[in-house]
């Protein structure tokens, strides 16, 4: 079975077929059956097995991640509502006073490090930067602070 690459800072959000709620795949996950991948995610022993497109990695800017991240959020939203019959979310913008830069993330090491730390933080400064994101409860502090990097949410 096929691995996201250990050096992989970030993380791969996909979708199965079938399913209504995306997958995070981080350093080192097994890529589910059923799931392509660019071959640019995984370990080099896995590149052609279970995976398309080139070796050669997107470029992408901070910027294009958090606008990517926003996207996918509110179609999962979006496919949510659509189940439950409610009618489309209608989004709002962020307050004008709300500064993500405002927000001091949680230290990576030491007292005060942890993931119910990280996930605090996730969620306040997700919403002050005008993001909806949604962290797996069996998210690790590793997993959570990769995918705010993603986003080009500030983690030092």
């Amino acid at each position: 079975m096929a691995r996201i690459r250990e050096d992989l800072v970030g993380s791969v959000l996909v979708t199965h077929p079938g399913a209504t709620d995306p997958i995070v795949l981080v350093a080192g996950s097994k890529v589910p059956e059923g799931i392509e991948v660019g071959a640019h995610v995984l370990e080099p022993e896995h590149r052609g097995s279970g995976s398309t497109g080139s070796n050669t990695p997107p470029q992408s800017s901070p910027d294009a991640a958090a606008k990517a991240a926003a996207k996918a959020a509110k179609k999962v939203a979006d496919k949510a509502a659509k189940k439950a019959g409610k009618p489309e979310p209608t989004p709002t913008p962020p307050p004008a006073a709300a500064d993500p830069t405002a927000v001091t993330p949680p230290p990576l090491n030491g007292a005060g490090s942890g993931k119910e730390a990280w996930r605090e933080y996730a969620t306040v400064a997700t919403k002050a930067a005008g993001l909806s994101i949604e962290i797996p409860e069996d998210a690790t502090r590793t997993d959570i602070v990769d995918a705010l990097k993603s986003a080009g949410v500030r983690t030092e």
